[in-house]
């Protein structure tokens, strides 16, 4: 019975969902405009660390590419010795006193990040300056966004609303949403490293959460190849998983440094 209930609830904000994609980007374009033009311009090649286990190096890029994090993955960009991240996005949840979260700030303590883009939602008070400061984390500026801005720009991008019903897949994940915006934000092409659907993250051996996101994410990166979009991934698997092409340097005029 009780499955029978959340199934219409489900629906609903599905379809709820839908209706504000379509507000942000046709009855209200300024508003997603002013989001977007908060948020930093990329003009180059950019880096997507994701916080996967194993990272996979990718060859030719440096630290002058503009270089994007999510959450805990800024420890994929020191043990590749590329510097601090030029963009960042926190979930949500950032702020939650939890075993996951903690694993966090063990490497997240101390650091920088260029722009902050914090994530607000039902589940955190909106408010991020003070936390950050508590952990000794600083940022050039922080821009605030919500899931909505989130599905519009993969709409803008993909043409398509990359949503669904599941709790484990409304919607992509922050990981390949970043792959998408750096393509709205300028830049022209994009290596994803440090991206799987294994359990488990780079910066804990501890913590084995389980990845969600599989089928949007999917669903996103065929599109992209679909579509001819210049991003690839350093992580053979992950390839292989989601048709997203490997990253050879050579192939797209980028010459080995050194």
């Amino acid at each position: 019975m009780k499955n029978l209930v959340s199934a219409p609830k489900k629906h609903l904000d599905y379809l709820g969902r839908k209706i504000a994609i379509h507000y942000l980007l046709t009855l209200k374009p300024k508003a997603f405009q002013n989001f977007l033009a908060g948020l930093p311009r990329i003009d180059g090649p950019a880096l997507v660390v994701g916080s996967a286990p194993n990272p996979t190096p990718p060859q030719a890029v440096d630290s002058s590419w503009f270089k994007i994090s999510i959450n805990a993955s800024q420890f994929v960009l020191d043990k590749f010795d590329l510097g601090h991240p030029d963009l960042t996005l926190f979930q949500p949840k950032i702020k939650f006193e939890d075993e996951t979260r903690e694993a966090y700030w063990k490497v997240l303590a101390g650091k920088k990040t260029g722009h902050l883009i914090f994530s607000i939602n039902s589940r955190n008070d909106g408010q991020i300056e003070a936390f950050l400061t508590s952990k000794g984390y600083r940022t050039g500026k922080i821009s605030y966004s919500n899931e909505h801005h989130k599905n519009a720009v993969v709409r803008d991008v993909l043409g398509t609303s990359v949503i669904g019903t599941s709790r484990s897949d409304r919607s992509i994940s922050n990981g390949v949403y970043a792959a998408i915006l750096a393509l709205k934000l300028g830049a022209d092409k994009v290596v994803m490293s440090g991206f799987s659907m294994e359990r488990g993250w780079s910066h804990s051996d501890d913590v084995k959460q389980g990845r969600k996101h599989q089928v949007m994410d999917t669903w996103a990166c065929k599109l992209m190849v679909e579509q001819g979009l210049p991003v690839y991934t350093s992580e053979q698997n992950f390839s292989k998983l989601t048709g997203t092409p490997l990253w050879k340097p050579l192939s797209h005029g980028v010459r080995r440094m050194g």
